[in-house]
């Protein structure tokens, strides 16, 4: 696959709302850039929301890297933090994006006591310390992406630390 076709077919799609990140797995029918979607992206923009295509990039023996791809709100901080932070706890080397290229030093999750979301459907609330789970979302470049209770879109999960508290969300 070349460079362009693997931008072309990214992995995901990312929303951020408020701070809170939510990933799907891209597909076709997903709207891009260009005639009249242009206007429901300048108004997800003016409404504050951030949407971004990643691909991921995977090469042997080597930890992921991100290519981030803005449809729209890639000019806010908290856009940008959103994805790079989630990255960066997934474990990812690096993280491209239209402007600059940030190298991230993993979260130890030595440090973490597990990860949780909650569905924002079911209000179901899911953690996981487990090592596996770990190994797993670092493998597959994301956290579980949907409800295994009802299906629904799952936020992208938070690192949660000692000094938290087990505050919930």
């Amino acid at each position: 696959m070349s460079d362009q076709e693997c931008l072309d077919n990214p992995d995901f799609r990312a929303t951020v709302v408020r701070g809170r990140l939510t990933i799907v797995s891209w597909h076709p029918h997903l709207i891009g850039p260009g005639g009249p979607c242009n206007t429901h992206l300048r108004e997800r923009d003016r409404a504050r929301v951030g949407i971004a295509d990643l691909t991921v990039i995977r090469e042997p023996d080597t930890q992921l890297e991100l290519i981030v791809r803005f449809l729209c709100g890639g000019h806010r901080a908290d856009v940008r933090d959103a994805i790079v932070g989630w990255a960066q706890s997934l474990g990812y080397r690096r993280v491209w994006l239209p402007d600059e290229v940030v190298n991230l030093d993993g979260v130890d999750v030595c440090d973490a006591e597990g990860a949780r979301t909650r569905c924002p459907t079911c209000r179901a609330r899911w953690e996981d310390d487990d090592p596996d789970f770990w190994l797993n979302v670092r493998r597959w470049g994301n956290f579980p992406l949907s409800c295994p209770l009802c299906g629904c879109d799952l936020p992208q999960w938070e690192i949660v630390h000692a000094q938290d508290g087990g505050a919930s969300d």
